[in-house]
């Protein structure tokens, strides 16, 4: 994936455009793997290990994963406030590892929402939201085996909103539909696992129950395969989808490489919060994240987004 985003980034037209504003500025990718004790039992055995991973995933995410974090935006900071050169930082967590991800950079971003929205949410119609930053360029969390629940305030706080043509990409969630571990077992898990917490109502006991990418009033997007088979069970696609045009609206209906990403409902072409439901032509399975339809989406996503943040400005924001 790396060796894919270094080569797209050194190809028309983001060479130019970076020599554009950044005159000079080196093309380089560096890759960060953050390891940490995700299996414990070999093969199908781990599987059962869901409480004690589920729990380990959330203390490693609020442990030293959030100090690691900042500094590697430390870093990033340093290396843009020079002006001569950008910097981009994109953050992916796979499974487990999405949630420590999230976890990790969940109370930033949300804080950073509760910057940038009114006490009393101002009504439709009366302008885009101030510019939203999240952490680094972008996060991406890939099969993530996390509750719906722990994402519910930004699903309500962000869906309906309206944001600026310079908002760039925050967060995006992509889940297969071949990802039977978070479909089957993640269920069965933390039904146990809530047994002693209040239910709530219906809706809010499924929220804690389902994993964020299978959990439908979350979903904005399918990914699929370009005259391919769409996602089961939701809004079929547009007649037609274009090629991605370089006018960076990115929640926008695109084709990307050799996959079609298309909204489900209205939704702002700017907003920054995506989750996406992926066909399993481009994700087969719950640990088929280098799949590569999926990398060449994730290469040329990437690429966008950092074009954006190149082109606007205020747009690259604090880190």
């Amino acid at each position: 994936m790396l060796q894919r985003i270094h080569v797209l980034l050194g190809q028309e037209p983001y060479k130019s455009l970076r020599d554009q504003y950044i005159p000079g500025a080196k093309n380089r990718v560096v890759g960060v793997y953050v390891g940490w004790r995700g299996e414990s039992l070999p093969g199908n055995f781990d599987y059962a290990t869901f409480f004690d991973r589920r729990d380990a995933a959330v203390r490693v995410g609020h442990g030293d994963v959030p100090e690691l974090f900042t500094r590697l935006a430390k870093i990033q900071g340093l290396h843009n406030k020079n002006g001569k050169d950008f910097t981009t930082l994109i953050t992916v967590g796979h499974s487990f590892g999405g949630q420590v991800v999230f976890s990790a950079v969940s109370d930033l971003l949300k804080a950073r929402i509760a910057d940038a929205t009114e006490v009393v949410p101002h009504p439709p119609g009366s302008g885009p939201l101030p510019m939203l930053h999240g952490f680094g360029d972008l996060v991406l969390l890939v099969n993530p085996a996390q509750e719906a629940s722990i994402y519910e305030s930004i699903h309500d706080l962000m869906r309906n909103e309206t944001f600026s043509e310079e908002q760039a990409p925050i967060l995006m969630t992509i889940s297969s539909e071949g990802d039977w571990p978070n479909r089957r077992f993640f269920p069965f898990g933390r039904t146990l696992g809530v047994r002693h917490e209040p239910y709530g109502t219906p809706e809010q006991y499924r929220a804690k129950t389902r994993s964020h990418g299978n959990y439908a009033p979350h979903l904005t997007h399918c990914l699929f395969v370009t005259g391919g088979v769409p996602c089961k069970g939701l809004p079929p696609p547009p007649p037609s989808i274009g090629p991605q045009n370089f006018d960076l609206r990115l929640a926008n209906a695109a084709r990307y490489g050799a996959t079609s990403l298309y909204p489900l409902a209205p939704i702002d072409p700017n907003n920054p919060f995506l989750v996406v439901k992926a066909t399993r032509d481009v994700i087969p399975g719950h640990n088929d994240m280098f799949a590569q339809p999926l990398i060449e989406f994730v290469a040329e996503f990437v690429g966008l987004a950092q074009l954006k943040r190149l082109i606007n400005p205020t747009a690259r924001g604090v880190y």
